[in-house]
């Protein structure tokens, strides 16, 4: 751990923290730049700040809590960014997967990382929903999570044990040699 970790650490800084700070510095100022349907969009410190604390109002209404994990099925988005934040800043555990994922594979991450909540986007909808149809729980649409444009589904099956204290992200691979591996 290097001193600036360190010194955050001891501080109580979190992420909804740095995020609020750079909106109060630079409201204007880039936080992204990225590529959607239309082109190239820009997303500022404010806006940024404003998604993620709504994501972040949302998950913990949705019952996320710390420690448990949260499947992030949604392609190489802004979502994505906005959601990874939000799940990080409630201690929760956010699980990226794979677009191309079937949904077999899906499932299988699904079960073997104990996710609590699903999010996706409405092209990747279907496939969530195969996906957590295989599985041996309920699994029911809940609630938006920021906006219209990404889907929670809730997996209410048995309380698990949360992921190690200070756990961000729990990455798989891609499974090309047999099942993922987180």
């Amino acid at each position: 751990m290097n001193q600036s970790t360190r010194s955050t650490q001891q501080s109580g800084w979190g992420v909804l923290d740095a995020i609020s700070y750079r909106a109060r510095v630079a409201p204007d100022g880039p936080f992204m730049t990225f590529l959607d349907e239309s082109g190239p969009a820009k997303l500022t410190n404010a806006e940024y700040e404003r998604l993620v604390s709504g994501a972040t109002a949302r998950l913990s209404a949705a019952g996320l809590r710390q420690g448990e994990t949260c499947i992030v099925h949604t392609g190489n988005t802004a979502d994505f960014v906005v959601l990874l934040a939000a799940i990080i800043a409630l201690g929760g555990v956010a699980v990226p997967t794979i677009s191309m994922s079937t949904a077999d594979e899906l499932a299988y991450v699904i079960e073997h990382s104990e996710a609590h909540l699903l999010l996706t986007t409405p092209e990747l909808f279907d496939i969530a929903i195969r996906a957590t149809s295989m599985l041996p729980c309920n699994v029911h649409l809940t609630a938006d999570v920021w906006d219209s444009s990404v889907a929670l589904i809730a997996h209410p099956g048995d309380a698990t044990a949360p992921c190690p204290a200070g756990t961000a992200i729990l990455m798989y691979t891609s499974g090309t040699g047999g099942r993922p591996k987180g």
